[in-house]
């Protein structure tokens, strides 16, 4: 599993993914078809969740990951994602884990159980932005 980490200032959830996309896409590890597969399956599956902040985690299974990656985005302001389980509910986001994954389950699962914790938040949030990777690579529990 390889992390990026990026603080954004984007006004839009559609914004934020596209840039954490453009961050996987840089770095080699998806294809170029990520960033609007991503955004299709968020219109349809949307991954806001309400834990305390709230947090979204974007994803998608296309064919173009190259290798199961995160690119977390910290924001400077909250952006609009709707939530996971209702669809329709607005949640101020502040956290965006972007994922493109290669297997669909074992990672989300994983990672929900991680920032379901509010310490881990916290900590995020007050993580130096040169240190976000190292944080996040010890600290979630997905390997």
């Amino acid at each position: 599993m390889k992390f990026k980490a990026i603080e954004l200032n984007e006004r839009s959830n559609i914004e934020v993914i596209k840039q954490c996309g453009l961050e996987l896409l840089n770095e080699g590890l998806v294809g170029n078809s990520f960033i609007e597969s991503c955004i299709e399956r968020e219109h349809h599956f949307p991954t806001g969740l309400p834990v305390d902040p709230p947090v979204a985690i974007p994803h998608t299974f296309d064919l173009s990951v190259k290798e199961s990656s995160v690119c977390y985005a910290r924001l400077k302001k909250p952006v609009t994602f709707k939530q996971m389980d209702t669809q329709v509910d607005d949640l101020a986001v502040e956290h965006v884990f972007c994922m493109a994954l290669k297997d669909e389950h074992t990672y989300i699962e994983k990672l929900i159980l991680s920032i379901q914790s509010r310490n881990f938040i916290v900590q995020l949030s007050k993580c130096e932005p040169e240190k976000l990777v190292d944080f996040l690579r010890e600290n979630l529990s997905i390997h």
